[in-house]
This record gives structure tokens, C-alpha cells and sequence, in this order.
């Protein structure tokens, strides 16, 4: 059911505007292909880590293109007292979590963590990845 807008409404002789959403992708892949740096191969639209047939093309898959481009997607930072002094535990835990979740998925990669002076600090190449860290 549509609302209707008041008529003492100021704009209540103009239509309302259409949604308007702006898509960036250019499309799905045609094919099967297989990224040059990681091996990933790409099939019926998913990235897998299954051997690419001889008859596939290479194409670079959007983790490495993120890790060469230095853009993350997720940036997960561990700050405190306690983050100071178990550093290490943490570290290992989110390398084991990013190690687990990549054989699976060949886009949810860890590009590096960071120690800082007051921090630790993980970047990844998928949002959701950043959130089960």
C-alpha cells in the first residue's frame, strides 16, 4: 500500500522520484579462469581453490587485487592492557581463524598483521572475515 502525501504537503503535486541505485560491476566472468598469483580458479561464477582445466584463461581474482592495490577490506584492530599482553596468543588466533576461513574461501584472505606500539592490527581482503576475527 502506498502513502499518499498530505495535500498541505509543499511538494504534493510532484511525483515522488524513483529509487535510483548505481551498480558498479562489470558483470560476471565468462568462463573459467584462474588467477595468476594465488591459483584460485574461477567456475559457474564462484572462486575455488580446485585445479583450473588447460582451457582456462588467467585473471587476477579480487583478493590479490586487493592486496596489490593495498585496499583491504576489513581492518580489524586490538587495542588495551590485555591485548598488550597477550599479543602473541592473538596473533596466532587470528592467523589460525584467516588460515581456516581461506580454505574455503579463496576471497577471505589475511593480507598482514601489524604490531603497533599501542595495538595490534589484522587487514583482510573480506568485510565478513574482519567480523568472525
Amino acid at each position: 500500500m502506498r502513502r499518499k502525501r498530505s495535500p498541505t504537503h509543499s511538494a504534493s503535486a510532484e511525483p515522488r522520484p524513483g529509487r535510483r541505485f548505481e551498480v558498479e560491476s562489470a558483470g560476471k566472468l565468462t568462463g573459467t579462469a584462474v588467477c595468476p598469483t594465488c591459483k584460485a580458479t574461477y567456475q559457474r561464477g564462484r572462486w575455488s581453490w580446485l585445479e583450473a582445466p588447460p582451457e582456462a584463461y588467467e585473471h587476477e581474482c579480487p583478493a590479490c587485487e586487493r592486496v596489490r592495490t593495498d585496499y583491504p577490506a576489513g581492518v580489524l584492530s586490538v587495542e588495551g592492557a590485555f591485548a598488550k599482553a597477550h599479543r602473541d596468543e592473538i596473533e596466532h588466533l587470528i592467523r589460525n581463524v584467516a588460515h581456516r576461513e581461506s580454505e574455503g574461501h579463496p576471497l577471505k584472505r589475511l593480507m598482514d598483521v601489524r604490531r603497533e606500539p599501542a595495538a595490534l592490527v589484522a587487514r583482510v581482503t573480506d568485510g565478513k572475515l574482519a567480523q568472525s576475527l
